[in-house]
């Protein structure tokens, strides 16, 4: 087999997909959890078809000349229409959804490829705007601040003041504490400033901060989501220890602006800061979740023996609520253990991959490592696994597999570097003469 590399004009069909399938995502995520419908018809899912097209497209055309984008697409089709999500069976809507989220995976792949600086500038306005939607959120400006908000728990949105409120005097709803910005929910927006924190640091040539790390780690700090402060210290650790000099000088840089942010919310909101990141409360998030993975083991796995002492008289949810699950590892604890000897097994030949990938296109490594952080970390507090956003999001982790799968693969067919200005398109990916 020969690898041959064809340049064709992008269609404007295939530049508005690319465009599109970022912000459309995050927006089907939002419309789709409103009750919102015309004539009995779901917003959201209307929102999600279009962008259900979108990934179609931009995988067909990276991989012009396969037939298996379109066997994926005709067995999503199929799943659907034998009921998946509706009168279908528990097997059909699992394999419709491990078809549409491989879609969307395999999506992922292109756009971390060929245009990942189109998905950074997107996802930086979301975050700016996230930012003062958040603030107002926090300080109680008003009810129609939270018009998206769903993590409400039934209650009122009305919201007490809380800027410059002390904990003693402390009065709040759970939509302040945890603010959703123009999201739906506290937690889907830390998947998007995690994710965003992730491709900002990615950068190994410049030295100094800029404005958009100031913006970023001010959404990672109005969030006070937990994992939003372990995903970050993870990978600025890491970039401490095997990032670039300029990596760390900046990665230095952003931790003393992390604490100045932090001085300034516990300035601005004692008595949110106070309670939000005592040990209490700190504790209280990690443990119920711990002990509900470890709740749902048979008693007598290896894993319950051991950390069952450790956790006599930890917090516990035991109201119901956590029917669900908190952690996305406790709905998949079945294959839990299969998937972790996979990912171990799977290692050297991400290495190797991730290896050719930088000597090829030495920007686009460092977004997969961080990304990948941002996957692993993630689902270990949101159950996030059947959302495809979060399976576009891994697309960019596993993308220097595809340096494996074309093994012809040169700069010239990633031309849209990591750092560069994107013009979507205009070369097409190589395809291989079969």
């Amino acid at each position: 087999m020969r690898e041959t590399s064809r340049r064709s004009r992008s269609t404007p069909v295939g530049a508005l997909a690319l465009r599109w399938i970022f912000p459309g995502l995050v927006i089907a995520m939002v419309v789709g959890n409103q009750p919102w419908t015309v004539s009995g018809f779901s917003i959201g899912q209307a929102v999600s078809w279009l962008v259900d097209l979108a990934a179609l497209l931009i995988v067909a055309r990276f991989f012009r000349g396969h037939l298996w984008p379109y066997l994926l697409a005709g067995g999503i089709v199929l799943a659907r229409l034998a009921g998946s999500g509706n009168q279908g069976t528990a097997t059909v809507d699992m394999v419709y959804l491990v078809l549409l989220n491989g879609l969307f995976c395999a999506a992922g792949v292109v756009v971390a490829i060929k245009h990942p600086r189109l998905v950074l500038r997107q996802i930086r306005w979301i975050c700016l705007f996230s930012v003062i939607v958040m603030f107002l959120q926090t300080a109680g400006a008003g009810e129609w601040t939270q018009v998206l908000a769903t993590e409400n728990e039934g209650r009122p949105k009305t919201p007490y003041r809380t800027l410059f409120v002390g904990l003693a005097d402390l009065q709040y709803e759970t939509v302040q504490a945890r603010p959703s910005g123009p999201l739906h929910s506290n937690n889907f927006l830390s998947l998007i400033v995690l994710f965003a924190l992730a491709l900002q640091f990615s950068d190994e040539r410049r030295k100094r901060w800029n404005r958009w790390d100031v913006v970023l780690a001010a959404m990672a700090v109005q969030s006070m989501a937990k994992i939003v402060f372990l995903g970050t210290a993870l990978m600025i650790a890491w970039l401490l220890l095997l990032g670039t000099a300029e990596q760390r000088r900046r990665m230095i840089a952003i931790a003393w602006i992390f604490a100045a942010l932090l001085g300034s919310y516990r300035f601005l909101f004692p008595g949110l800061f106070d309670y939000l990141t005592s040990s209490d409360h700190v504790a209280y998030s990690f443990y119920i979740r711990i002990n509900d993975f470890v709740e749902r083991l048979d008693p007598a796995n290896p894993l319950v023996q051991t950390l069952s002492p450790y956790l006599v008289d930890t917090p516990r949810r035991e109201d119901g609520d956590n029917a669900f699950g908190f952690s996305g590892y406790t709905h998949i604890r079945p294959i839990l253990p299969y998937v972790a000897v996979g990912m171990v097994v799977a290692l050297p030949l991400f290495l190797r991959a991730l290896l050719r990938l930088r000597r090829i296109e030495r920007s686009l490594a460092s977004p997969c490592v961080l990304v990948g952080i941002v996957a692993v970390v993630y689902p270990g507090a949101v159950p996030f696994f059947r959302a495809q956003i979060y399976w576009f999001i891994v697309g960019f982790a596993i993308a220097p597999l595809l340096t494996l799968t074309m093994p012809g693969i040169r700069r010239v067919d990633l031309r849209h570097r990591f750092w560069s200005t994107p013009s979507a398109g205009r070369a097409a990916a190589p395809t291989q003469a079969r």
